[in-house]
Parts: C-alpha cells; sequence; structure tokens
C-alpha cells in the first residue's frame, strides 16, 4: 500500500501537477483523507526521500525536491523508486521485496517521545562539549545513569542493587557476549531454553561452550528436564532463560517453577543469565519478580534493554550483577569498546527523571494491549481449530503452533516472518504485534486462514 501511495505521489510530480518546491501536507492530513494509516503515509515518505522525489525542510516540511532524479529511476521503459532505495538500505539476502514483513517483538517507534529526546540530547552535547567531557569515561557507564538504574531496578523491579552492581551496554545483546564471554570458559557448557532466542546461542559457542536444549511447556522451561541434563553433563555451568514472556513462546515461567529452578541453581552452583526484554509491558495485575531476586547475586546476571522501550536503533541495555562480577564485565568491555555514548545515557536519565519514560511506558502499553485484542480475536475467529494460540500476559509479541508448515506460502505471498520448526515437528511463529497496523494483521491473519 505504501509503495502504491509513493507511485501515486511519483505520478503527480512527473505530470507537472505537483512542482519542484511545493510543499506536501502533513502524514496525519493525508492519512485522514485517504483513510489509510499514517504509518503507511510514513513508509511512502521515506521510500520517496530516499529516491529523491522528495526533501525534508527540518521544522518546516517534505517539499518536492528542486533536482527531480527521473532519468535516474527508469527501468524498463517505467519509473521506479524501488532501485534507489535499495541503494540507500542493506537488501534482503535474497534481494525480494516484501509485501509484509513480520518482526519478532519490536516497539512501534512511532510512539518514541523522540522530540523530548532529541531535546534533552541536543542540551546535553553543547553542555557536553562547553564542560569539556567529550573524552574516555567509566566503561560502566555514566555514575548518574547507573545511579537512575539503580533505583529504578530497586523500585520497580526489586533487585536490592547500587550503582555500582550495574553496567549499562549497547543494548541487551552486548550484554549477553560480555556475560558468556566473561562467565563461562571455553570447554564448559550451557543449558539453554528450547526453543530460544538465536543469538543467546551463538553468543555463548562463540565463548567456546558446548549448548543444551532444554524443552519449554505452558509452563515455562522443564526444570525436571534440566535436573536430569545436570546430572548427565556436569560440565554445565551456566543457564540462559527468559522467564518473562520467554522467547520465542511468550509463556512466564510458573511460581512453583521458579522455586524449583532456584533451588537448583544453588545446588549446582550455575551461573544464570536472566534476559528480562520484556519487563516493562505486562497486562495483568500480577506482575512476577525477577527470578534472580530469588538467587545470590554471584550466580545471576540480570539482563534488561530499553531497546524494547523506546526504539530498536537506541542501543542502551544494562547488566546487574554483584561488584565482582560486574568490574570483570567492564574490563573485557574495555576490549570490544572503551565506553558507551555518555551523552545518549545522560539524555535518557533527563527523560526517567521528567517522568516522560513513565508516560510513554503507560501510553504505549495501552496501544499495545488494544492492538493484542485486535489481532487476538483475528485468530480466535479466523484461525479456531487451525491453530494452537494461547493470548501472552504482555511482551510485544504472540506465539502460535500449527502443523503445515506456512514457509513456502509466505515465500509465494510476499511475506517473511519469523517461523520455527519445533522438536515435535510442528511450526511456531512469533509475531511481533505490537509494530503492526490493523491492515497488517488482517493480511497475515487472512494468508494463514487460506492455507490453513
Amino acid at each position: 500500500m505504501y509503495q502504491q501511495l509513493a507511485e501515486g505521489i511519483q505520478k503527480l510530480i512527473i505530470s507537472g501537477t505537483l512542482k519542484p518546491g511545493d510543499a506536501l501536507p502533513g502524514s496525519r492530513e493525508i492519512a485522514s483523507q485517504l483513510h489509510i494509516s499514517r504509518k503507511t503515509v510514513v513508509s511512502a515518505m521515506e521510500l520517496l526521500l530516499f529516491s529523491g522525489w522528495l526533501e525534508n525542510r527540518e521544522r518546516v516540511g517534505l517539499f518536492v525536491n528542486m533536482k527531480l532524479p527521473i532519468e535516474n529511476n527508469r527501468q524498463n521503459g517505467k519509473l521506479s523508486i524501488e532501485s534507489d532505495k535499495n541503494k540507500s538500505k542493506t537488501p534482503e539476502p535474497d534481494n525480494r521485496q516484501f509485501r509484509l514483513v513480520v518482526n519478532d517483538g519490536f516497539p512501534d517507534t512511532q510512539l518514541t517521545p523522540y522530540e523530548a529526546l532529541s531535546r534533552a540530547y541536543r542540551q546535553l552535547f553543547n553542555r557536553a562539549a562547553r564542560w569539556k567531557m567529550m573524552g574516555y569515561n567509566d566503561p560502566r557507564g555514566s555514575s548518574k545513569f547507573r545511579h537512575s538504574l539503580a533505583q529504578e531496578i530497586c523500585q520497580e523491579r526489586g533487585l536490592p542493587i547500587t550503582e555500582d552492581e550495574v553496567m549499562v551496554t549497547r543494548g541487551s545483546q552486548m550484554a549477553l557476549y560480555l556475560g558468556a564471554h566473561v562467565m563461562i570458559r571455553p570447554g564448559e557448557a550451557v543449558a539453554i531454553e528450547d526453543p530460544t532466542y538465536e543469538n543467546a546461542r551463538l553468543a555463548f559457542e562463540s565463548a567456546g561452550a558446548t549448548v543444551y536444549p532444554i524443552p519449554v511447556d505452558e509452563d515455562g522451561l522443564r526444570v525436571d528436564v534440566l535436573e536430569e541434563t545436570l546430572v548427565q553433563h556436569p560440565e554445565i555451568k551456566g543457564l540462559y532463560v527468559t522467564p518473562r514472556f520467554q522467547y520465542p513462546t511468550t509463556v512466564t515461567l510458573s511460581a512453583a517453577r521458579r522455586r524449583q529452578l532456584s533451588d537448583l541453581v544453588v545446588k549446582h552452583n550455575l551461573i544464570v543469565l536472566e534476559d528480562d526484554f520484556g519487563h516493562n509491558f505486562h497486562f495483568t495485575s500480577k506482575h512476577l519478580m525477577p527470578l534472580c531476586l530469588m538467587l545470590p547475586k554471584a550466580n545471576c546476571l540480570y539482563i534488561a534493554t530499553f531497546s524494547k522501550t523506546l526504539a530498536p536503533a537506541l542501543r542502551l541495555g544494562f547488566v546487574t550483577s554483584s561488584v565482582e562480577v560486574i568490574n570483570r564485565l567492564a574490563s573485557y568491555r574495555r576490549i570490544i569498546d572503551m565506553q558507551g555514548d555518555e551523552v545518549m545515557e545522560r539524555s535518557v536519565v533527563e527523560l526517567v527523571e521528567s517522568g516522560e519514560i513513565k508516560r510513554h511506558i503507560r501510553r504505549a502499553r495501552k496501544v499495545y494491549q488494544e492492538r493484542l485484542d485486535y489481532i487476538s480475536s483475528l485468530i480466535e475467529t479466523k484461525l479456531k481449530d487451525k491453530v494452537n494460540y494461547k493470548r501472552p500476559h504482555g511482551g510485544l509479541a504472540l506465539w502460535m503452533t500449527m502443523d503445515k508448515d506456512p514457509r513456502h506460502e509466505f515465500d509465494v505471498r510476499g511475506i517473511k516472518a519469523p517461523v520455527f520448526v519445533l522438536a515435535d515437528g510442528r511450526f511456531g511463529i512469533r509475531v511481533g504485534y505490537a509494530s503492526m497496523q490493523r491492515e497488517e494483521m488482517e493480511l497475515l491473519v487472512n494468508l494463514l486462514e487460506d492455507l490453513l
């Protein structure tokens, strides 16, 4: 749809209806006039910007470019705006364009409070330049940011920590990589959930660890299977777990299994890497605390991220543990990355202290819950008895399983989605509904209805 809109605007420019230098209406006005989503309009405008048909004048708006790229956009006698766009972005591995790309749980970046964040960043950047604070700093992160994080973690997540027990990272993936390389020695082994987050498995394997999968059911990690595996493989020293909205199945580790797991961790002296990427988005009054609250600090690395709260491009995550473990992580971090973006860290602190982050989370949680309601109603109406689906209690994605492999049909229909081949031969699909518009949800569910 956004390609159709972009091509329509392009034809208006070519015909002279829109002339170089003409201003375009705002995205909200266009969306209202055409009865389409604002996201569709924004995507079309980005496409025209990438290909040179439009230009963005800061604080003014979008205008028809004074230098039109007509000759550079001819392809087989037709005008093409896709060709230049592909040059400006990394192409898909198979060079195809998809009608719909379903992610595995991204936030909707249109909800991000960019104005407040950019204002804070500009002010702090200028202030930092004046104070000559643009040199090397603490690899653990800004002291002010760590202090703010420690307070939030104590109040909101129940973990009693100080600023010396937290380190800021470039997203949760860096925290996973550092944790794997610092806490696990080559030749040792790690137990992980099955199915699991693929990049976590790769982080452990890159550290020289053997990985043992432990199945997950509707109550989370199978602790009984883990116990048997620990007896058979005493070289297992670590455990990677996502107890809140498990990746990819979205199930929550039950209270009974949390107690069993914490006892097992202490008994075998395991190092637990708890990835709590979905903490801020829960839709029930029952709010579980982190698993690490039940474990000694030295046995646990608690990992979380701002990328799911604000935007994936904002590479801010953090890890908490004992002071000794944090110092070891910081020493290893110096090898690959001297420090993070202190100005950005302090900008986020400004948003935390002003209450902007909490207001954003409340707004986003309401939007995400409405979107989950809508896609759940579609699934329950159109896919009843065709898929196994249980509505998640929160997070940014949902999970459904089926007997039939949807990948070929997805390829034919031009849809890209995260499909998992499960141990029992079934197929699972993880759908990041939080960043989807209604027409995208309908397209996906209608396709699955046809397929099944």
